[in-house]
């Protein structure tokens, strides 16, 4: 007999897909590492990804959430440092994709997470929602403090450098260098402040543009319809209870450079 696994509809944080591999994550609660057992099982033994790279894994004594993890390009992954991420797990992980055989990673962001009301993972602050797009909430945005993590000339090494750039122009360069534009619903005050509480910054991009949103947050959505983004909203409050969007009940395994 098991306990029962009351978090696992959260599939995002125990197992993050990072280019052609995987990170097994060590969960902030030991009670989530049940989750992440289940999916080394399948990992480690079903024929489609016996040969899968695995660029972290769980017995790591330090913590690693999926939410924490936001894919911006085939080279460059934005990992937050948080209340649920260590900086010595991100460290590990970051040896891993800089140093993997088969990674294509060349560029690690870690971007301190806010800390505000429930939202813990950077996901629920920064979602790229196409190519050149991104929603970001002005909590984040006002005054980042992101650090960009390269290879160090001896292997295995990393090198870490503070970015003093605007939030754009970090996620321009990891895009690859032409201009962003970021929405961010407004100033974060008045019936926003709520929305952004509520997860509508935690979107789950189906294609390009093509975004299934929480039904909720019904001025975040307007705003992204006006954007030129098509939505699919979606009632998941009974489920997530304001913990988060769309986005943190799913996890894509192949993807398409958005």
């Amino acid at each position: 007999l098991s306990s029962p696994l009351n978090t696992a509809f959260f599939t995002r944080d125990p197992l993050s897909v990072i280019g052609g591999g995987i990170s097994l994550n060590h969960m902030y609660w030991h009670d989530r590492n049940r989750e992440v057992d289940l999916l080394q099982t399948v990992a480690e033994h079903h024929p489609c990804f016996a040969d899968t790279p695995q660029w972290f894994g769980h017995d790591s004594s330090f913590h690693l959430e999926g939410g924490d993890i936001v894919n911006l390009s085939g080279h460059a992954v934005a990992i937050g440092l948080s209340s649920r991420t260590e900086s010595l797990a991100i460290d590990r992980l970051s040896q891993g994709l800089l140093w993997g055989d088969g990674s294509s990673v060349t560029d690690v962001y870690v971007i301190e997470v806010p800390q505000s009301g429930n939202r813990l993972h950077l996901d629920a602050y920064l979602s790229p929602i196409d190519g050149d797009t991104f929603v970001v909430d002005p909590l984040l945005a006002r005054e980042p403090r992101v650090y960009r993590l390269r290879r160090a000339r001896r292997r295995g090494g990393v090198r870490i450098e503070p970015c003093s750039e605007g939030l754009a122009r970090i996620l321009e360069a990891a895009t690859g260098g032409g201009p962003v534009r970021l929405i961010d619903f407004g100033d974060g005050g008045g019936p926003m402040a709520f929305e952004y509480g509520n997860g509508a910054a935690g979107i789950l991009p189906l294609a390009p543009g093509n975004l299934c949103v929480c039904a909720e947050n019904l001025a975040a959505n307007e705003a992204l319809v006006d954007a030129g983004m098509t939505v699919h909203p979606v009632s998941i409050q009974e489920m997530t209870v304001g913990f988060g969007g769309p986005n943190s009940l799913c996890l894509p395994l192949v993807r398409e450079d958005l």
